[in-house]
């Protein structure tokens, strides 16, 4: 019963998300990429400083703006050996 008890709490425990915000700078030079190239790849590492392709962007930003693509269905996301 004791352990019921704390993986109930735990259920009921709020889940802490960081907000992500992007510039709209960096959101529109991650798009022209899109565009203009017709894919991206994406390393799932969030703590990479820098994307591969745009170095001057963090992999985080190109992380969430292909994710929110994703789940709008304008953006097909195939995932393989930890990478988008």
């Amino acid at each position: 019963l004791k352990g019921a008890t704390s993986l109930r709490a735990a259920a009921l425990r709020p889940v802490l998300i960081a907000m992500v915000l992007i510039s709209k700078q960096n959101r529109r030079a991650i798009l022209e990429h899109i565009f203009k190239e017709g894919v991206i790849v994406v390393k799932n590492d969030g703590r990479a400083s820098r994307h591969n392709e745009l170095e001057d962007l963090p992999n985080l930003h190109v992380m969430m703006v292909c994710k929110s693509l994703a789940s709008r269905a304008y953006l097909t996301e195939k995932f393989n050996w930890q990478w988008h």
